[in-house]
């Protein structure tokens, strides 16, 4: 989640990862320098919340073209799988 909003807040945190490498710390600086908070790459508790405030409007208009899409994909299986033709022998 974290790393999806700092790509919303423009930074560049690299592939998804389940630990935070030098590309996710990296992007972590930025945030806090244009934030003018001191660039540790780490974040308090108190920082995610910030973040998590900032990116909230894209970050649920991001999960809500997700749900979508996969709900499109679906509707896609389901169609290809009605035209299956039933054999019986």
């Amino acid at each position: 989640e974290l790393q999806t909003r700092l790509r919303i807040a423009g930074l560049q945190p690299g592939k998804a990862a389940a630990n935070f490498g030098p590309g996710q710390r990296k992007a972590i600086q930025g945030w806090q320098k244009s934030r003018a908070i001191p660039e540790t790459g780490f974040l308090t508790a108190m920082q995610v919340s910030a973040l998590r405030a900032q990116t909230e409007p894209a970050y649920q208009a991001l999960l809500a073209a997700e749900e979508k899409a996969a709900t499109e994909r679906k509707g896609k299986t389901a169609e290809r799988k009605g035209n299956t033709r039933n054999v019986t022998y």
